[in-house]
């Protein structure tokens, strides 16, 4: 888009530099929030996969430990884990199921739901990707 300014010769210098200056303190105020969104994103992060992810043996009163799964995981490790195990992409039920395998007492629809909830989120977007498989069905592999 093209745009026409008939400006007198004695303000255009003064109103470049306006402009000018005006950018800078814009794209200052751009950088500082973009270093405040990177700080949030790494503390959403760290709350959503928690310790968990960088030691998944750290001890929790009850917790349900099984071939190497923890029940005390948060569900986006839970499901990392369940798709690494299986070694291929897996749909929402697929990891459910072996989540349910785990922890038996859980109820499925739940669990379903959860699993949906977290490998289609705007987090869960950051660590797996989604494709198709044969059947014409959603897929989630952990994203390296």
């Amino acid at each position: 888009m093209n745009i026409k300014l008939d400006v007198e010769e004695s303000y255009r210098q003064p109103l470049i530099d306006f402009f000018a200056n005006r950018q800078k303190e814009i794209f200052a105020a751009i950088e500082k929030l973009n270093q405040e969104l990177n700080g949030v994103n790494s503390a959403l992060d760290k709350l959503i996969i928690g310790e968990a992810e960088t030691d998944p043996t750290k001890p929790i009163s009850e917790a349900i430990s099984v071939n190497g799964y923890h029940s005390a995981w948060p569900w986006i490790v839970k499901c990392k884990y369940v798709i690494n195990r299986l070694g291929r992409p897996a749909t929402t039920s697929e990891i459910a199921d072996t989540i349910i395998n785990f922890e038996p007492k859980l109820e499925r629809t739940k669990v379903v739901g959860n699993v949906s909830a977290i490998v289609t989120s705007t987090a869960g977007q950051k660590h797996f990707t989604r494709q198709k498989n044969l059947n014409n069905q959603n897929v989630f592999s952990v994203k390296t």
